[in-house]
């Protein structure tokens, strides 16, 4: 039986919750899986605090904020996948980026149709 995970939105957090997000999150940080490193920090990036200042405060890069925020984009299969053990992290962002390429060959794809059928007409 597969677990399901819960998709939990990003909720705004004002200046005082920001400030004590990101101490819980650096607390907590050792503890975390990177999934659930990623959701802390877009909640805390989407309020506003920026990467390079969050990396700071919770003593690591900012690149590695960067990859963190994209695994919170990865699909659910693939987050069920890794938070079960059976794919890594790398591999979760490989499958995230090569989604996201995916992605943008379609969109390609379908505005060439788009210009074909207008100069058709």
């Amino acid at each position: 039986m597969q677990e399901k995970e819960e998709i939990t939105p990003v909720k705004p957090l004002s200046n005082t919750d920001t400030a004590a997000a990101v101490a819980e999150l650096k607390e907590k940080w050792s503890n975390l899986q990177d999934l659930d490193r990623g959701h802390a920090v877009n909640a805390i990036h989407q309020a506003g605090t920026s990467l390079r200042s969050l990396a700071k405060a919770l003593t690591c890069s900012p690149t590695l904020l960067r990859r963190l925020l994209e695994v919170d984009q990865a699909p659910l299969e693939d987050r069920l996948l890794a938070r079960q053990g059976k794919i890594s992290t790398n591999e979760l962002l490989r499958r995230v980026k090569t989604a996201g390429t995916l992605r943008a060959v379609k969109d390609c794809e379908v505005l060439e149709r788009r210009h074909n059928l207008a100069a058709q007409k």
